[in-house]
């Protein structure tokens, strides 16, 4: 009888949709589930690199081409999305941790800009209501139930199996792009998720003469929790079609 009355809580995960470089299909496909998924009490996430900082990377040296990248839309289209979605939970990615990493620049140009950009994404969340957990390495975690969320460190091949070996239970993350389920070798339950990413294979120049860019994928998780004294989770990985497909996107709704 205390299983039957446990209350379930439903969660929508998505991740990596850099700025300017959304895909406005999939961001479409990503705000209609929420509204058909998520109720009220229920947990959105977005899982980090919600922005893209091309023109903080290499701590903005100014010798590159990607220097040159326009910063207002960059940050502008990452918080409009995040308008849009109203998620609950928002962990910072590697690419918003530039900016933060970069208000100590000796520089005082590029600290200022990257002191208000981390302003701007700040007050941003707090309009929305959203929590805003800073980037920190391996130890940026959220957990609930028996889920672990984080934005991600580790981009090898293998890097979905050993987060959820690493953490333990059902582990979900962003960064490596590439839509991916994998089992732990562990005696107690261990599985890894990967969000992919919302954007398209070519849309970054910087990543276009990668092999592992032909993995990236878009994607988004949806699951279901129960917290208490036996926690425990069901959760689904839903892919987008591929470069070149026109299947679209296939949903259960």
């Amino acid at each position: 009888m205390a299983n039957i009355a446990s209350k379930w809580t439903r969660f929508m995960a998505v991740g990596c949709s850099h700025g300017k470089h959304i895909c406005p299909v999939a961001k479409k496909i990503v705000l209609e589930t929420k509204k058909k998924w998520i109720r009220s009490g229920d947990l959105c996430l977005h899982l980090g690199d919600f922005t893209d900082t091309a023109a903080f990377r290499s701590g903005a040296r100014g010798i590159d081409a990607d220097s040159a990248e326009p910063v207002l839309p960059d940050i502008d289209g990452g918080m409009q999305f995040l308008r849009e979605l109203r998620p609950s939970i928002v962990l910072a990615g590697n690419h918003e941790a530039r900016l933060w990493h970069l208000r100590e620049s000796p520089n005082a140009v590029i600290a200022y800009a990257s002191h208000k950009a981390v302003e701007h994404i700040e007050e941003g969340c707090a309009k929305i209501g959203a929590r805003l957990i800073p980037y920190d390495g391996i130890n940026q975690i959220y957990r609930r139930a028996d889920l672990t969320f984080l934005h991600g460190t580790w981009y090898s091949e293998a890097a979905t199996r050993d987060y959820g070996e690493a953490y333990g239970g059902t582990v979900i993350h962003a960064h490596t792009h590439r839509p991916f389920y994998a089992p732990g070798r562990t005696f107690k339950k261990s599985q890894g998720f990967c969000v992919g990413t919302l954007t398209r294979q070519r849309s970054m120049g910087y990543s276009l003469t990668r092999r592992q860019t032909m993995a990236w994928g878009q994607a988004l998780v949806l699951g279901e929790f129960r917290e208490g004294k036996n926690p425990t989770s069901f959760t689904w990985l839903f892919t987008g079609p591929s470069e070149g497909e026109d299947h679209g996107w296939r949903l259960p709704f």
